[in-house]
């Protein structure tokens, strides 16, 4: 019952309060918290963060945080990657938002790509909580981790 009521209270919010291009705003707060996160604890020579491609999401995101430069890749362009590259390549996925327990957050997770595997390395989950009455997600924090 708590989870329902929870959700009405979110999905009403959202029809009130939301604008139609308001949904990718999550998005692109769960990756500029990441990247600001990633930045400080761990030590990145590459400064090109490679993603998959979000359809209906991705254009919507930033091209850069941070100094650092954010490719969305479909799959037909992870092949190519992959044909110029001849390593392994590390690619972010940032999944659709979850709840649990009245807390909202989008996972992200990073997994090695080569021509024959991949192999998940890391799973973060940048937890949210959302003020109804602000129509507005809290960052609340991240959890998870690998590299």
């Amino acid at each position: 019952m708590k989870l329902f009521t929870i959700l009405l209270c979110f999905t009403s919010c959202l029809a009130l309060g939301q604008k139609q291009d308001d949904a990718p705003k999550i998005y692109r707060k769960s990756l500029e918290i990441f990247i600001s996160y990633i930045d400080t604890a761990y030590i990145l020579s590459n400064k090109t963060l490679y993603f998959d491609a979000l359809p209906g999401i991705s254009y919507y995101l930033p091209k850069s945080i941070n100094n650092y430069k954010i490719i969305f890749l479909t799959a037909s362009e992870k092949e190519k990657l992959l044909e110029q590259e001849q390593k392994t390549i590390v690619i972010y996925t940032l999944f659709p938002l979850q709840e649990a327990q009245g807390n909202f957050f989008i996972p992200i997770s990073t997994y090695n790509l080569t021509k024959h595997e991949s192999s998940i390395t890391a799973v973060w989950h940048i937890e949210f909580t959302y003020n109804c009455s602000n129509n507005e997600f809290i960052f609340n924090k991240i959890g998870g981790g690998g590299f």
